[in-house]
């Protein structure tokens, strides 16, 4: 949150740079057409410029999702799956892959047992 002394600073700022770009319209009046010109310029290279820049990081974004979600998948192949070098998938032996029997707990919480009977 601002302070007095700030909001004050703030205002007096504004102020005087709205006295130099009144002075500056002032002064260059003849030329007016020039100066509404490079403001219409300005405005529009200032709009393309944030065009461009929400284009890019949606972009970006994007082909970090891809990215992310082609990693996830090569993972779970890897984890689930073996493939050879002809690219034919063989499971995992059974030896491998979890059973029943092992606790797949961790941290020591026990699991809730659920009473069907009731």
């Amino acid at each position: 949150m601002m302070t007095s002394s700030e909001r004050k600073l703030w205002l007096i700022f504004g102020i005087s740079f709205l006295l130099i770009v009144g002075i500056l319209l002032i002064g260059l009046w003849p030329h007016l057409q020039l100066v509404a010109s490079l403001v219409f310029g300005l405005i529009l290279l200032t709009a393309l410029v944030f065009l461009i820049l929400h284009i890019i990081r949606t972009l970006t974004e994007l082909g970090v999702k891809v990215h992310e979600q082609k990693l996830r998948q090569e993972r779970l192949l890897t984890h689930e799956r073996l493939i050879n070098k002809r690219q034919v998938i063989m499971y995992l032996p059974s030896s491998t892959q979890h059973q029943e029997e092992q606790d797949s707990y961790s941290r020591g919480y026990a699991p809730i047992e659920h009473d069907s009977r009731r």
